[in-house]
């Protein structure tokens, strides 16, 4: 397997106490999803990757508390900052995951109004905020509009025809 099979859900902030355990920061709802897991690929920015077996898993306001087996103290948790929490790309067809919960799936998807069927552009990308995703759209003329990616605005996503739909309110598309 190579890094590229793996998709990042996650990273690791710091240390939690004395005794191992690291605060995750989750990507979208992967929150949801990392209890299911029982093993994580740790990943370096200098591409090292360690495969870790959790101990323990347990969300505390937003972030994930992980304990890896190996990991004792808060010196050897330490060495985990900043390193990304990652999963095979075979793991997303987990009964826990959407397909748009990742960002790389959804690039280039063409974003429609399900009112008028309206044509808004394509997503360009995802940012990743405590609250929720947000779709980064590129208009037709080059204008960057940014979408929640909750039920409140996104109403369907056609993976097979690569198509979103959202519910626009007065001034969600003018605001951007």
């Amino acid at each position: 397997m190579e890094i590229e099979d793996l998709i990042s859900i996650g990273f690791i902030k710091k240390p939690f106490g004395n005794d191992g355990f690291v605060t995750v920061v989750p990507k979208s709802s992967f929150i949801e999803i990392f209890p299911s897991f029982t093993e994580f690929f740790v990943v370096w920015k200098n591409r090292k990757v360690r495969y870790k077996t959790v101990e323990k898993c347990h969300s505390h306001k937003n972030k994930i508390k992980i304990k890896f087996k190996d990991i004792n103290s808060k010196k050897a948790a330490f060495e985990l900052k900043k390193a990304e929490i990652m999963i095979a790309k075979e793991d997303l067809q987990s009964p826990y995951l959407d397909n748009y919960d990742h960002p790389k799936i959804i690039k280039g998807y063409k974003v429609f109004s399900c009112q008028n069927d309206t044509f808004f552009g394509s997503v360009k990308d995802t940012l990743f905020t405590a609250a929720h995703p947000i779709l980064i759209i590129s208009s037709p003329n080059d204008k960057e509009i940014l979408i929640p990616l909750v039920d409140n605005f996104v109403t369907k996503i056609d993976d097979k025809k690569q198509k979103i739909f959202i519910k626009t309110i007065p001034g969600l598309i003018d605001a951007n």
